[in-house]
């Protein structure tokens, strides 16, 4: 019902793979056959989230190469389908659970309203974490004997309200910089500064709006007993581009690793496959963000300096970085994967490439104003004070949420719900919520 309320075909869709999967995971667990069933049931996944997702962007491609052959412009779009929420999240679990079964990883799920619960799961199923059926699945059994004092509920208060806070109170209040300094109006007439904080703006958004909804997914998942992966663990305080990949959709790296990386051979080859392997994975996750060039080209980055890095790692000794060292990288790291967040943020790679080019010319131009610089600044030392902060004493809050701290808890839980209901920016939309 939460699916289907708005878009019948949808809820249809994810029924019908449901079943599909159901009853041909037995017989890939059984049959000798079972690489063509295999090969089925990842077929009408992967048909699903091409149709719906991918299609609208091979059209666009499509009649651009026909109007270079008739040598006119053509108006009418050859295919323009809606992108179904959730589309991109729900088709992975399926997949990542027909490879488990078939590697017999897991047993096939017995019970249809078992597996309906794990492929549609409402607080996770249109933006994620990803789910690993071997990590879900076996908590639905444990389900039949909780109590209701064995829910998680502090934890449960503390995670939602926590992404919550990440949400409407430092993406959406930052917003506002990004949508000033991304809109093509003003990226001419912005100073090569202002464009700056514009980038790092977005660096902050999308992390605390992206977070911010798993945190509010695990949250919303521990009332029910359940216990969802966790999807970010300090990004930005990573000094390497392979560990911010390593603490950065966490669910969405292992799924690549597990399921794309390692079938293609991993690193058991040459360093050539190696490297070969490693930027068409990410050349993947980029696609499997959105059907655009944009999130391709991002993905061919971050698949080069991955490339790079262990090009780097391999002639050189690895050796435990100094304090000042490492924090050296930790800025360098967050600078460049901001520059990057460009592509993932402009409309398309034209809009990425002015925006990079007004923002070298180092040229002056309009400034965003005292406000919103004080609003940045303040949101920027927020961010990393309470990362740094969360990462020093994460065994604490670990404690502070598990433990009985009767009603220090409370009191703590009330000054953040009233603090997020005064500083709470005008609702936006999730980032994640059109992949």
């Amino acid at each position: 019902m939460f699916y289907g309320y708005k878009n019948i075909l949808g809820l249809c869709l994810i029924i019908i793979i449901i079943f599909v999967d159901f009853f041909l995971s037995k017989v890939v667990s059984n049959n000798e056959n079972k690489n063509k069933y295999l090969f089925l049931s990842i077929l009408l996944s992967l048909s699903t989230l091409i149709l719906f997702k991918y299609a609208n962007f091979f059209s666009s491609v499509s009649l651009k190469f026909i109007e270079l052959l008739a040598g006119k412009k053509l108006e009418k779009q050859l295919v323009s389908l809606t992108l179904l929420p959730g589309i991109s999240f729900y088709t992975f679990q399926s997949i990542s659970y027909m490879m488990d079964v078939y590697k017999k990883k897991i047993l096939p799920e017995k019970s249809i309203l078992n597996y309906s619960l794990f492929l549609g799961f409402f607080p996770q199923l249109v933006a994620g974490p990803i789910v690993n059926a071997a990590h879900f699945l076996p908590q639905i059994e444990k389900l039949k004997s909780i109590r209701l004092q064995d829910l998680y509920l502090k934890k449960a208060i503390y995670f939602f309200l926590l992404g919550f806070i990440k949400k409407s109170v430092i993406a959406d209040n930052i917003s506002v910089i990004v949508d000033q300094c991304f809109h093509i109006d003003f990226i001419h007439v912005l100073s090569s500064f202002s464009l700056f904080i514009g980038m790092l703006s977005y660096s902050i958004q999308i992390y605390m709006d992206f977070s911010g909804y798993s945190d509010m997914a695990i949250g919303l998942a521990y009332l029910f007993g359940i216990q969802l992966p966790e999807n970010f663990r300090y990004p930005y305080l990573s000094s390497s581009i392979t560990e911010f990949w390593r603490t950065w959709h966490i669910t969405l790296s292992n799924w690549l690793r597990d399921y794309v990386y390692i079938p293609l051979g991993g690193s058991k080859k040459s360093n050539l496959d190696t490297y070969k392997n490693l930027f068409l994975t990410m050349v993947l996750g980029g696609l499997w963000h959105g059907a655009n060039w944009n999130f391709i080209v991002w993905g061919g980055v971050h698949g080069i300096l991955l490339c790079l890095e262990r090009i780097v790692h391999k002639k050189s000794d690895i050796r435990p970085d100094s304090f000042l060292l490492r924090n050296i990288k930790i800025i360098f790291v967050f600078l460049l994967v901001s520059l990057i967040w460009i592509l993932f943020r402009a409309e398309n790679l034209e809009f990425a490439l002015k925006y990079f080019q007004n923002l070298f010319l180092f040229k002056t131009g309009l400034e965003l104003g005292y406000t919103k610089l004080n609003q940045f600044y303040l949101i920027l030392g927020v961010m990393f004070l309470s990362q740094v902060m969360g990462k020093k004493f994460e065994n604490k809050l670990k404690h502070f949420t598990e433990k009985d701290s009767g009603l220090l808890f409370y009191f703590f839980i009330s000054i953040l719900i009233i603090g997020s209901i005064l500083l709470s920016g005008n609702a936006k939309p999730f980032i994640y919520f059109v992949f």
